[in-house]
Formats: structure tokens, C-alpha cells, sequence
């Protein structure tokens, strides 16, 4: 009897501690890390293109924008035929956002089915940047910003014919085809 006690005050015990832990200690910071995918389609050719960036941004912090670029299938049939066999894809330039991050590649990559190519950008906005600016974004603000972002590919098929794609994301349409950042005005922001 002594026993079942003594264990029922130790779970007691360590059920309030637990409890007295949890309510004490702050809150989790939630994760603001967004990732933006969508599919394009060119001359049968499906890619897959990927990016993932910090979806909140203090003005006077860095922060990292990945890209990933991938092609699924070349034929866009699961069985594809031989037909396609020396069908490849070369990503050709990337444009992120020129107007206020000014990131961009040429990787001119020649990529087969089931291949990619990615890349990561490092970023510190400025309140002083012409764009934020125009903005008015002043410390402690929240800002929405859409991202633009432009991909410029070539599939080239199996007989050597060329077929330019061209993806661009378009701010102002739903939420779900443009990367959206939150800005916050930082210790820099006027």
C-alpha cells in the first residue's frame, strides 16, 4: 500500500512539473519557412519547379531563397517510348524578382529525365531599397510582397527540334501561382 502511494505522489509530482514547464516556458516559434511549387508543361515535357524561402523577412536580416528545377518526364506518357529517348531539357536563365531582389542565374544546364538543378540565393533587404521605399515601409510594419519569378527553358526533342518554354509566375492572380513574402520594418527601416 506504501508503495502504490509513494509511486502515485512521483507521477503527481511529475505530472505537475511537466504542466508547470509547459505553461512557464514561451511559445515555439512558428515556422515561417514557405515553399512555392508548381508544374509547367512544354511540348509534352512535364518540370517541376521549386522555391522555398523564408516566408517572413526582417528588413535588416539575411535570409535564404532556394530554387529547384526538375524534370518529372520528357514524354509526359509514364511508359515513355524510344521516340524520346535523346529528349533532353536545357534551363536556359532564372529570374528572380528584379525589381527588389535582383537575384538571378544562367545556368544553362542540359538536364535528362529525373534530373535537376537548384540553386541558393542569400538575401538582406534594405528600408533604403528604392522599391520598400516607394512602399513606405516603416519599422514594425507588415508588408505582403509577391515575388516575381521567370524560368526560360528549351526541351529539345528527340529529333533535334527545339520548343522554347517560358514560366513566369504573374502577381495580382491567385495567392496559390506567386510566392508571397511578409516583409517586417526592421531596426534600419525608417
Amino acid at each position: 500500500m506504501k508503495k502504490e502511494v509513494v509511486t502515485l505522489l512521483v507521477v503527481v509530482a511529475l505530472g505537475t512539473a511537466i504542466i508547470s514547464a509547459v505553461l512557464v516556458m514561451p511559445p515555439l516559434p512558428v515556422d515561417t519557412v514557405k515553399s512555392f511549387e508548381w508544374t509547367n508543361v512544354c511540348h509534352s515535357a512535364v518540370v517541376d519547379i521549386y522555391l522555398t524561402t523564408d516566408g517572413r523577412w526582417v528588413t535588416n536580416n539575411s535570409y535564404k531563397i532556394t530554387f529547384l528545377f526538375t524534370v518529372r518526364n520528357i514524354s509526359s506518357y509514364p511508359n515513355a517510348t524510344t521516340y524520346y529517348d535523346n529528349s533532353y531539357i536545357i534551363l536556359n536563365s532564372i529570374k528572380l524578382d528584379p525589381s527588389y531582389i535582383n537575384a538571378s542565374a544562367a545556368p544553362f544546364k542540359k538536364l535528362s529525365e529525373r534530373q535537376g538543378w537548384s540553386v541558393d540565393w542569400y538575401f538582406t533587404p534594405k528600408a533604403n531599397d528604392f522599391t520598400l521605399s516607394c512602399m513606405g515601409i516603416s519599422k514594425g510594419e507588415h508588408l505582403q510582397y509577391p515575388l516575381f519569378l521567370e524560368v526560360d527553358y528549351t526541351v529539345v526533342d528527340s529529333e533535334g527540334v527545339e520548343w522554347p518554354g517560358l514560366f513566369q509566375t504573374v502577381p495580382g492572380l491567385p495567392s496559390n501561382d506567386c510566392a508571397t513574402i511578409t516583409i517586417v520594418g526592421g531596426e534600419d527601416a525608417p
